[in-house]
């Protein structure tokens, strides 16, 4: 797309703005602060120079050498603003005191008196000073020309200076007016900086707050975001021992629980039994019914073997259709005696699926007993299992006590 011509009213704009703008130094606001400062300070002084000549040449009495001077300040100022837009700030504030004050003085010398409008000028440069260099540049700025106004004060009472003329007119007008009007100027500076300060601090304390709210928010989501991991990770690890069908403990959680109890039976020297349970018949009810029946058989079963056993016993789904129960402190005839009231029971229960749908369940166990009937887990469930396969051939619905004899 081809590109518009730009307007010479914009283009005199974008000049001028070039010319009259203070540069920029990115990641250095202390040094483009005092860059714009300094280009203020250096078109007031072009500024005054151009109109003191004025008032000198109105008035007709000034000396040759004060039009140098003012001509010497207007040159040096836009030879300052260039060095100043090369980077050079901290230099040029310094050399525009140090110049400032030099010619100021020359120009106090030549028109023979510390009387006159040009000693105002003075006031200029140590508020320059103290803008750009702050306490430091107020007591710098303000000894030394105190020190040389005191040397033009004994350098006027000592004859050495040329003959002053008091005489007033157009330009001592001009240059009151103008010194005036350039020292509300930099109040305004200052004020302005004030200003910008205070809107730089609240703008920082306004982001700090935003950056406080979003770290408070973030660390909130994060706590929340823990909790959830934390009741995921719970979640999990309940999933890990636990049966999803019964909600029973699994065969990894009854592993490491026989290794406690028996490490516990060791230590109190106390008996320890394990029953396992299977269930008769839950394949014909599986291939007759459905395994929803099936289900539905598993999860009554357990259910009324947890509503059965002590406080302290552990029952687990050992597997497919068998269950496993740990009895702590229980010999072995105690354990026949409490499993073999669990068949009874369950021998005379009817469970209704649906309408129209009962079911009678049984189910044979074996029992095995620590220390008599092995010391380790895999001894106990071993004999255990040996019990459970005799209480199946004799014709299921029974309970069975591993015995060496049998086996």
């Amino acid at each position: 797309m081809k590109k518009q011509p730009r307007s010479i009213q914009k283009i005199i704009k974008e000049k001028a703005l070039a010319l009259f703008s203070h540069p920029t130094f990115q990641g250095d606001e202390k040094k483009t602060r005092q860059a714009s400062t300094l280009n203020a300070a250096l078109w007031t002084v072009i500024t005054m120079a151009f109109f003191l000549l004025i008032g000198n040449f109105l008035g007709g009495k000034s000396p040759p050498f004060i039009y140098f001077i003012n001509i010497t300040f207007i040159l040096l100022s836009f030879c300052l603003r260039y060095f100043m837009k090369q980077g050079f700030v901290r230099q040029i504030n310094i050399s525009v005191l140090i110049i400032g004050a030099i010619l100021i003085t020359l120009a106090m010398s030549v028109l023979g008196t510390v009387r006159t409008p040009t000693t105002m000028a003075y006031i200029l440069l140590i508020t320059f000073a103290g803008l750009q260099f702050g306490e430091k540049g107020i007591i710098y700025a303000t000894t030394s020309t105190s020190f040389m106004i005191l040397g033009l004060i004994l350098a006027e009472k000592n004859a050495l200076l040329v003959t002053p003329d008091y005489t007033v007119g157009i330009t001592q007008w001009v240059t009151y007016s103008v010194l005036l009007g350039l020292t509300g100027n930099f109040a305004f500076i200052a004020t302005r900086m004030t200003r910008n300060s205070l809107n730089q601090s609240q703008r920082e304390i306004k982001k700090r707050e935003e950056v406080e709210k979003a770290l408070m928010d973030a660390n909130e989501k994060l706590e929340d975001k823990l909790k959830e991991i934390s009741s995921l990770h719970a979640t999990l690890r309940e999933q890990a021992l636990h049966d999803p069908l019964t909600g029973l403990y699994n065969r990894r959680y009854m592993d490491n629980a026989l290794i406690k109890e028996i490490s516990r039976s060791e230590r109190n020297g106390s008996h320890l039994s394990i029953i396992l349970l299977d269930l008769d018949a839950l394949k014909e009810i599986n291939d007759t019914g459905g395994h929803a029946i099936g289900d539905y058989a598993l999860r009554s079963i357990a259910g009324q073997l947890s509503a059965s056993i002590r406080q302290g016993d552990t029952i687990c789904r050992y597997g497919g259709d068998e269950f496993a129960v740990i009895l702590p402190n229980t010999k072995g005839k105690d354990a026949f005696i409490r499993a073999e009231e669990w068949r009874k029971k369950m021998e005379k229960l009817t469970l209704i699926y649906k309408e129209g749908q009962a079911l009678r369940i049984t189910f044979s166990a074996g029992i095995a007993t620590h220390p008599l009937h092995g010391r380790t887990v895999e001894e106990i469930l071993v004999n255990a299992d040996i019990a459970l396969y005799r209480a199946k051939s004799r014709g299921r619905n029974c309970v069975e006590l591993f015995s060496e004899e049998g086996s």
